[in-house]
């Protein structure tokens, strides 16, 4: 996959940054950026590697990880992050993060800096839609993160 535009990196950044310093803070677990790989099995017709732009996973499961360090996490990250580049759509970013909740992911944040919008997923619910006024939280997941979806799209 090519390098994606300065735009997407500043967000994926931010989001890498704000989410880190809360995890470490609060040692809640470890938050990875884009190049950390996931083995996905379920529902997959052979072991799937997918790299979300930023991810988190619950230190309980961290620690208990089976996975050398040096290879890919075994399963979904609990939090998946995607930033979405200008070829992507939310439709087919949609899917990637179904993957992702058939193999554990329990929260998906997709960030559309072109609407300046964030969809919230979660397994077998609805998506959230949240818009410059809105606060983007971590809901169970990263139990009382919050951000300001404005925040994402500032300098």
């Amino acid at each position: 996959m090519s390098p994606a535009g300065f735009n997407h990196g500043r967000i994926c950044g931010k989001i890498l940054r704000l989410l880190g310093n809360y995890a470490d803070a609060h040692h809640l677990g470890i938050v990875c950026d884009g190049q950390t790989g996931f083995r996905l099995t379920v529902g997959c017709k052979k072991k799937t590697v997918l790299s979300p732009d930023v991810s988190f996973v619950d230190r309980s499961r961290a620690a208990s990880a089976t996975t050398s360090l040096d290879r890919f996490f075994e399963g979904a990250p609990d939090l998946v992050v995607e930033v979405l580049s200008l070829g992507d759509s939310v439709e087919k970013t949609s899917a990637k993060l179904g993957h992702f909740f058939r193999n554990g992911a329990r929260l998906g944040w997709i960030i559309d800096p072109s609407a300046r919008q964030v969809q919230v997923l979660r397994p077998d619910e609805l998506a959230a839609l949240l818009k410059s006024g809105d606060t983007l939280t971590g809901g169970p997941v990263l139990s009382g993160f919050k951000l300001s979806v404005r925040r994402l799209f500032e300098d």
